[in-house]
């Protein structure tokens, strides 16, 4: 008797599962999976569909990495997570019935994933219901995420931003810092597993640096798990990036004030800048300051202040 035949016996009675509100960490990965085992009848077939050492190479990150990413970032009711190259979509229904979030979403351009995906949600959708737990709205769209229809979902409406990036090509890449992330607003936090700036650094602004993406990044590592991709056994780190414009307004600042420049290497006086420690923080999607977490401390253990 596998797992989900176990939790079936355990919690039905006369075929009528007892309600609850949202699915435990155990029932939600067994939905997940017994969903994916449904939805995608021939993985080898999807595997095979993906050209090699393209920026299609197909590669999925595990149940337990993304539920460590949810806890470390403590996404919050007014958060609207896109996953942009969602494959079959697993990352967004786990989010959909795992988390906080408002409302998830995910673009995937190739077909054969995408028809893939819509058995998922199907799937998803119906043991959700069958065990009477509840999820967050959530779509799945077949595209391609730099079409300019997506554009305003993306820059204007998403605040937290997925993108397996482990096997994009420069050109993809190019594409999407030019056209998506320069344009991000304040606060959007994107999640990679390859870096768009150096990770635990201040990457503070020069003149040189001034036009590129690091300029309005903070990036942090975040924490090590065990097998965090099906892609290989090896460890693949995942990245938190923070889009923040505040650090490029204070540069323009200590750039016309010597004073302030005396200041860039030191601690800044209350009133030095107009931009205060408060306002330069990312705010918490409530509006209102939260304690430091774990990842806020590890930012700023770094010389990162958001």
């Amino acid at each position: 008797m596998n797992g989900f035949d176990q939790y079936l016996k355990k919690h039905s009675k006369n075929g009528e599962a007892i309600k609850e509100d949202y699915a435990s960490s155990d029932l939600l990965r067994t939905i997940c999976t017994r969903a994916y085992n449904r939805a995608v009848d021939d993985e080898k077939k999807l595997n095979r569909h993906y050209e090699a050492f393209s920026s299609q190479t197909y590669g999925e990150t595990s149940y337990e990495r993304l539920r460590s990413i949810i806890e470390e970032i403590e996404i919050t009711e007014s958060d609207f997570f896109v996953d942009l190259g969602s494959g079959v979509g697993q990352l967004v229904v786990q989010m959909a019935g795992g988390s906080k979030v408002k409302r998830a979403c995910g673009i995937e351009i190739a077909d054969l994933p995408s028809d893939f995906a819509k058995k998922l949600e199907i799937e998803f959708k119906g043991m959700m219901k069958w065990f009477g737990r509840k999820y967050r709205p959530f779509t799945i769209h077949h595209g391609d995420f730099l079409d300019e229809k997506f554009r305003s979902l993306i820059v204007n409406e998403a605040t937290i931003i997925f993108i397996n990036n482990y096997a994009f090509q420069a050109d993809l890449e190019s594409k999407i810092k030019s056209k998506l992330l320069s344009e991000l607003k304040h606060g959007t936090r994107i999640i990679s597993t390859k870096p768009y700036a150096p990770a635990n650094k201040k990457n503070q602004i020069t003149q040189r640096t001034l036009g590129d993406l690091s300029s309005i990044l903070d990036v942090v590592e975040f924490k090590k798990i065990a097998n965090p991709c099906s892609w290989t056994s090896n460890d693949v780190p995942y990245y938190l990036h923070v889009i923040n414009r505040v650090k490029l307004a204070k540069f323009f600042e200590e750039k016309n004030d010597p004073a302030l420049r005396l200041e860039r290497s030191g601690t800044p006086s209350s009133n030095s800048s107009s931009f205060s420690r408060e306002q330069s923080r990312v705010p918490s999607r409530n509006g209102t300051s939260n304690h430091k977490n774990d990842m806020v401390q590890r930012l700023e253990e770094n010389g990162i202040k958001l």
